[in-house]
């Protein structure tokens, strides 16, 4: 019996044999790692296409527009918005005014038609 046991010690020793094997099936998985590299190059190509849109060009534009407004202090389309017409009608009447002929005059009477409103319409 003691003489069969030494038979097996012998077998391991093929084994570490198989292990090289391993060793160069490692080498091919680096060459899908290029493929993959030039598939994101066209990805960041779109991104940089937006970028040069003239949307911020036209931001500096309206800032000028807006400086005459505020010197008039009124809007343009109708300076007696907010005013009832008899309040206007009795203004004319009382005070023996006409129709204003300009915008400078229309936003004139509206100044006195107001102060006039504020005061209690006194006659």
């Amino acid at each position: 019996e003691p003489v069969a046991e030494p038979e097996p010690a012998a077998e391991p020793e093929p084994v570490p044999e198989p292990t090289a094997e391993p060793e160069p099936t490692a080498e091919p998985e680096p060459v899908p790692e290029p493929i993959a590299e030039p598939v994101p190059e066209p990805v960041p190509e779109p991104v940089p296409e937006p970028v040069p849109e003239p949307v911020p060009e036209p931001v500096p534009e309206p800032v000028p527009e807006p400086v005459p407004e505020p010197e008039i202090k009124e809007p343009p389309s109708d300076p007696f918005e907010g005013i009832k017409t008899d309040d206007i009608e009795d203004f004319a009447e009382l005070f023996d005014v006409p129709s204003p002929s300009s915008d400078k005059e229309a936003f004139e009477m509206v100044k006195k038609i107001r102060k006039w409103i504020a005061d209690g319409r006194p006659k």
